[in-house]
């Protein structure tokens, strides 16, 4: 019994996708002019393919420099606690501004997380 409602599943699934992409190169052929038949319909998605290569690769360019711009700002508090701090957690002889990077690169940490969502979103 189970082969028997698998075979029919399977042959189900096949109908399905056979009929879908008959009417997927039928209907890019009806909207596009000029030649019938003979690969119209990969025309269609190659430019559709292309169009959203495009996109992603907008997307993955910002989301590295962006990922590189708000990192970035880590180093200089990494490098002086590395050559001038004994146990890595005394941070009273360290200058002001220097101070002020480290939340400054903790802020933008956080802002490079919360905001990926947000490119992926709109770009």
């Amino acid at each position: 019994m189970p082969k028997t409602l698998s075979s029919a599943c399977s042959l189900r699934r096949h109908s399905r996708l056979s009929t879908s992409a008959t009417i997927a190169t039928s209907s890019a052929q009806k909207h596009l002019p000029g030649r019938m038949g003979g690969g119209l319909g990969v025309a269609v998605h190659q430019g559709a393919d292309r169009s959203q290569e495009r996109r992603l690769t907008r997307i993955s360019i910002f989301i590295v420099w962006l990922f590189i711009f708000c990192h970035a700002w880590k180093l200089a508090p990494t490098a002086y606690e590395s050559w001038h701090s004994t146990d890595g957690t005394d941070h009273d002889d360290w200058p002001f501004a220097l101070l002020v990077v480290e939340h400054l690169s903790h802020f933008l940490i956080t802002l490079n997380s919360a905001v990926n969502f947000l490119i992926y979103l709109f770009l």
